[in-house]
């Protein structure tokens, strides 16, 4: 005899906390969320697998953005390699007032209304304490009255003199910040808070400071003290390397500095020299390498077999007419103007040679760009993800800060055929993330 319909669902209640457990290790992050939320017995086991910090299979990236029509406190998740969207109720309160510059291992760096840093898990709603912004070596807190409060007096140590500029702190992090790299999140298995860096790349012209969670100040890696760092040195990009537990930082002349910063004191050296722009760049765009979005933003990312590859992504401004869109409100936007990526190059770095060696391929390896720490991923591991693409968010400080009712270019870039292609599966997505805060790839993490 067939059971019912009523036993069935009552025999599903009653499954083993310990089976329930064991299948919710199995589980992607967003099947595992709504799991705990089926009955009072799944919930109990879901408590139980947090609890005991099980580890999930493999995450595959998903978009994490603002949406106006889930209010200022919740923010969504979608995925690319399955097309699901999931909602979450970030417990951090404001997620809208949040400005976004940085994640890695499900955690993202966050500034404040006032530009101060903190880390944050969006889906557990854990945070850990960074530095404020007032202890870092070239700033100063103030208050000033025309201002209507608080301040930060900045040297911006123009041409080597001490030169200071006052910006009201609701200003402060739409200049401040270019991008922050995480060497793991705070409460990684196996890894202590002190395992946690956060380095910072930071006005004035991408200087790099670093700090843990619970310290007191932000540590300026000074090009003075010893470290071989260029002063003044337009880092484009970071990222960490955990089988040698260090981070590489690339300037926009191509050369690399690897960092240690497990010590009381920055040690650096240089791994990749610097190269002129004639050796460098494909003679089709040398004829706009000075002009305005000439030059490539630069990208740094190792792939699962520990290569590093040196990652070129050119733009351009467009107006509304030029745009790939059909449909644009004109009147909602700061300024007529988009930047689209018009091409992504691909290096790899020779260090015997001394060279970066041209690639047309990434295989059946998908990248993701953007304020996320740069991924290289194969997509065997993950169903949906399209292989030899690159998944990109936008990532310009000025048009991300400056013109916040701009559209985000957020899609994928076929590095074969050298096209942008829209998110599958994400039409109903596309106007609710062109808000506020900019998104951002992370990968799921409930540790």
């Amino acid at each position: 005899m067939e059971p019912t319909g009523a036993g069935v669902i009552q025999c599903w209640e009653r499954l083993p906390e310990d089976l329930l457990v064991t299948v919710f290790c199995q589980l992607g992050i967003p099947d595992l969320l709504r799991s705990g939320a089926v009955c009072a017995s799944w919930h109990a086991a879901y408590r139980t697998f947090r609890r005991v910090r099980l580890p999930s299979p493999k995450q595959p990236p998903c978009l994490l953005y603002s949406c106006k029509n889930y209010g200022p406190d919740a923010a969504g998740l979608y995925c690319p390699s399955t097309g699901a969207t999931f909602r979450i109720t970030a417990p951090c309160g404001g997620f809208r007032n949040l400005t976004l510059i940085g994640s890695t291992d499900g955690w993202v760096i966050a500034a404040d209304e006032i530009g101060n840093l903190r880390l944050l898990n969006p889906l557990t709603g854990a945070q850990a304490e960074l530095p404020p912004l007032s202890t870092m070596h070239h700033v100063e807190a103030a208050f000033d009255e025309e201002e209507g409060g608080l301040v930060y007096d900045i040297d911006d140590n123009l041409f080597n003199q001490r030169s200071m500029v006052r910006i009201p702190a609701c200003e402060v992090r739409d200049l401040m910040y270019f991008k922050a790299v995480l060497s793991c999140g705070p409460h990684a298995a196996g890894a202590g808070d002190a395992a946690c860096v956060v380095l910072l790349l930071h006005m004035p012209r991408c200087e790099l400071s670093y700090a843990r969670p619970g310290d007191g100040r932000w540590m300026w890696i000074s090009p003075d003290a010893g470290t071989g760092l260029e002063w003044r040195s337009l880092y484009c990009d970071a990222t960490y390397n955990k089988n040698d537990g260090l981070f590489y930082v690339v300037r926009d002349d191509d050369s690399v500095h690897a960092l240690d910063l497990t010590g009381p004191s920055p040690v650096a050296r240089k791994v990749f020299d610097e190269r002129r722009w004639s050796m460098s760049l494909q003679s089709t765009f040398l004829d706009d390498v000075y002009l305005s979005c000439g030059k490539p933003y630069r990208y740094l990312v190792h792939t699962p077999s520990g290569e590093l590859l040196h990652i070129w992504r050119f733009r351009k401004c467009v107006g509304p007419d030029d745009s790939s869109s059909e449909e644009d409100d004109s009147s909602s936007r700061d300024l007529l103007e988009d930047l689209i990526t018009k091409d992504i190059q691909l290096y790899r770095t020779d260090f015997h040679g001394k060279k970066l060696d041209a690639m047309d391929s990434l295989d059946d390896h998908a990248l993701f760009l953007g304020y996320n720490a740069s991924l290289c991923l194969p997509t065997k591991d993950f169903d949906g993800l399209k292989p030899n693409h690159a998944y990109i968010t936008d990532d310009s400080l000025e048009f991300v800060n400056y013109f916040k009712h701009n559209r985000k270019e957020i899609g994928m870039w076929s590095i074969e055929s050298r096209n942008f292609e829209r998110l599958g599966g994400a039409s109903s997505l596309e106007d609710p993330w062109l808000n506020w805060p900019a998104p951002i790839w992370i990968i799921p993490s409930l540790l």
